[in-house]
């Protein structure tokens, strides 16, 4: 960057004192303000006294939060950190086939893994696979300079390639149930690629629409606020239907597919749910309920990292 810049100063014949500063950004969509005011830490890419006097003094109330380095180590620690939040999801994900395969519930073991302090509870939630506009792309990011600088990207890309897997195993699973989606019709229940925001980028829900209706499927659509979005990314595609709300997506559907995990669909009610489906199936991609109590609603209930069978022997 500072090689650019004077260059374009050169280029004017113009001599001007400039330094070069890597700041990022550790926001989160939905949190956003929050984070900024109450920042856990704030890093500090310089290499100049000057730069390093007139930052310290912008950052002055969060003094206690400032961390100064180079500017290769800032750059690396946007990153790392979104890259490391990344693995934890896809090495849950990855986990959760094994407890499929094995007959063991992915939600014991995470609880168990959360429990050392080491590990901690954050981000060891497995589903459908994370999207947004931060994770894909930081991720990205470090394979593309692993690779400029001659570093192996295998163990980031693995990172990707689980994430993109893990969406096509749970379409595999929707269709294994069906044999067929041909004359399907399917609810879909949440877009964006987290709850609290409208943000479709990188969505998991887009790409299993695309599968869904490739197979045959038409899907009813819902999402608390990134309807509007959604009709922009979507609204010109055959198939699809934006519904009111959950209840109306659910109408005269074959099965409801949770893909985004909206606290207002914690607490719908089933009974009403039951009696608008053609066919009591939910395909839940987040855990977000109970296997027990599902089945006991009269739902065929699939979700990630659990089996029927050792559900029924296990009471937890």
């Amino acid at each position: 960057v500072r090689e650019i810049i004077e260059d374009v100063l050169d280029q004017r014949g113009v001599d001007i004192p400039f330094d070069v500063v890597s700041n990022p950004e550790f926001l989160q969509e939905g949190t956003a303000i929050h984070n900024c005011m109450n920042p856990d830490r704030i890093i500090l890419g310089l290499d100049s006294q000057r730069a390093k006097k007139v930052l310290q003094q912008l950052y002055a109330p969060f003094k206690e939060q400032i961390q100064i380095m180079d500017i290769p180590s800032a750059e690396l620690s946007k990153y790392a950190a979104n890259a490391m939040l990344a693995m934890r999801l896809s090495f849950m994900n990855h986990l959760a086939g094994l407890c499929e395969k094995v007959g063991g519930n992915i939600e014991q073991v995470r609880q168990a893994l959360g429990a050392d302090p080491r590990i901690g509870h954050r981000y060891l939630q497995a589903g459908i696979g994370f999207g947004g506009s931060c994770l894909p792309k930081d991720v990205d990011a470090l394979c593309a300079i692993a690779k400029d600088h001659g570093h192996p990207p295998d163990f980031f890309r693995m990172i990707l390639e689980i994430n993109e897997q893990q969406k096509k195993a749970f379409f595999q699973k929707i269709l294994s149930h069906f044999g067929s989606l041909e004359g399907k019709t399917l609810a879909i229940w949440g877009l964006s690629f987290k709850p609290n925001t409208d943000d479709l980028r990188e969505a998991p829900s887009l790409d299993l629409i695309k599968m869904l209706t490739e197979s045959g499927a038409a899907l009813r659509l819902f999402d608390p606020i990134a309807m509007p979005n959604a009709k922009k990314i979507l609204g010109n595609s055959s198939g699809l239907e934006f519904c009111q709300d959950e209840y109306d997506a659910a109408q005269q559907t074959d099965a409801i597919i949770l893909i985004t995990e909206w606290p207002e669909f914690r607490s719908v009610d089933f009974s009403k749910l039951g009696v608008l489906m053609r066919n009591k199936v939910l395909f839940d991609g987040r855990n977000l309920y109970d296997m027990h109590e599902m089945e006991n609603l009269g739902f065929e209930y699939f979700c990630i990292g659990k089996t029927k069978q050792r559900a029924k022997e296990w009471i937890v």
